[in-house]
């Protein structure tokens, strides 16, 4: 499991019944880097996390107040955490690169309550 400082979510995307998830290395052809090591986590499935679904829009209401302003970072409730539980495929030790399958994200907020998740 890798603990992020609150990445969050964007604001809600109406017509796509979801939040953009902020969070780096997700889409296709990036990486996380780490500060230990120099290793580089690989996402592998990284792009089914790209969109957090939320159907109800009541429910996206509610989560609308945990998203960013802007692109700043700054967030209405304060800052949290993204809990990002991985499945380790492979280490590629000359590229220095970790490929991961995510397997859960948990949204906190800085109460630790959890905000959302998929």
């Amino acid at each position: 499991m890798i603990v992020l400082d609150h990445r969050g979510f964007d604001h809600y995307d109406f017509d796509a019944k979801s939040f953009r998830v902020m969070v780096n290395g997700l889409d296709t052809g990036e990486y996380m880097s780490t500060d230990q090591s120099g290793y580089k986590l690989d996402f592998t499935n990284g792009t089914k996390y790209l969109n957090l679904p939320v159907t109800d829009e009541n429910r996206a209401r509610e989560l609308e107040e945990h998203a960013i302003i802007g692109k700043a970072g700054i967030y209405d409730k304060g800052p949290g955490t993204a809990n990002i539980y991985l499945f380790v495929q492979a280490a590629d030790h000359d590229d220095t690169m970790i490929h991961c399958q995510v397997v859960r994200i948990i949204f906190k907020d800085a109460e630790n309550n959890i905000v959302a998740e998929f």
